[in-house]
């Protein structure tokens, strides 16, 4: 923004619009009904912790005494990151000075080794991170750095904070979503997913997902959202079951700092079961009758039979003083 009684001295820097869904309503507010809720809060949020395969990661602020080794991270990601032609100010912003700290993540990050389990549950979560959400890359003119833009500001700390750990998202088209993640040598590995539908968030379903082809040639369904529609929708075999008693657990320790929470899960679908159910969303998506009903219930019947791959425990800032 080029007004300056909107240009913050403190961090030397001018506001800017953190939503993209924003410009095309604000010409029909007519009236304006506030509540003063979120002045509270700064909107910044911060990735604190998660919780991954039964096992909560991220010390968080509560074990600020770490210090520096919040920035630590393994050699191939410095390198990765180094090389992949970010600048320094993207880095940061990107997450570089996280809140999280978590000297066992960044190992397991450092090893890669596929024959671990923590490492690759961990994988999975941070590529899901990458890949579902509805976030827009893109280059500030004035900088030339690229940058995150989006209607959730948690979902655009999700994207970062997996940036910040070297799965870094990269660009996507109505057909392709395309991501980067480190590969052995300090080298990158690009991956691209054939993007097969988008189910977006609303106010009712509190969830979204996406369903996508991956370069294994496999049909995931990555679906996010709060525990209370999430962790109902997973499968009920006893494996499912016993980690989501570790999930609601974990959950109740999050809520007890102040930490707001996201679930994400996802299932492989088979080929035929998909194709039948692409052709009753493509009806719903058509449909001049009732289309938001029928879209719904077409998602009902997909988003099922999950299985959970992690939590996200995220800060929303408290204003200075409060």
């Amino acid at each position: 923004s080029w007004d300056l009684h909107m240009y913050s001295l403190e961090y030397k820097l001018n506001a800017k619009a953190r939503t993209s869904n924003l410009n095309e309503e604000l010409g029909q507010v007519q009236y304006i009904f506030s509540d003063k809720t979120g002045t509270l809060t700064r909107n910044q949020m911060d990735f604190i912790k998660c919780s991954i395969n039964d096992k909560i990661y991220g010390k968080g602020s509560e074990d600020s005494h770490l210090g520096n080794q919040s920035n630590e991270r393994s050699d191939k990601v410095e390198n990765f990151l180094t090389n992949s032609g970010w600048g320094e100010q993207e880095r940061l912003h990107e997450g570089e000075k996280s809140l999280f700290v978590d000297p066992d993540f960044d190992k397991l990050l450092k090893n890669m080794d596929e024959k671990n389990i923590e490492y690759n549950k961990i994988h999975d979560f941070l590529l899901m991170c990458s890949v579902c959400h509805t976030v827009v890359r893109f280059k500030d003119p004035t900088t030339g750095l690229f940058d995150y833009q989006g209607s959730s500001p948690d979902e655009i700390a999700l994207v970062r904070f997996a940036a910040a750990k070297g799965y870094k998202y990269i660009d996507r088209d109505p057909r392709t979503i395309t991501v980067e993640i480190p590969a052995p040598n300090g080298q990158s590995k690009r991956l691209v997913f054939q993007l097969l539908n988008l189910i977006e968030f609303n106010s009712d379903r509190k969830r979204m997902s996406v369903i996508v082809r991956t370069p294994e040639d496999k049909i995931m369904i990555f679906c996010k959202g709060a525990d209370s529609v999430i962790l109902s929708r997973l499968s009920k075999d006893e494996e499912t079951n016993k980690a989501a008693a570790t999930a609601l657990s974990h959950l109740g320790e999050f809520a007890h700092i102040g930490l707001r929470t996201l679930c994400l899960a996802s299932s492989e679908l088979r080929s035929d079961e998909y194709e039948t159910w692409n052709n009753i969303w493509k009806k719903s998506e058509v449909s001049l009758i009732n289309r938001d009903e029928l879209l719904g219930e077409a998602a009902e019947l997909i988003e099922k039979d999950l299985s959970l791959v992690g939590m996200s425990a995220i800060e929303d800032k408290l204003q200075d003083g409060v």
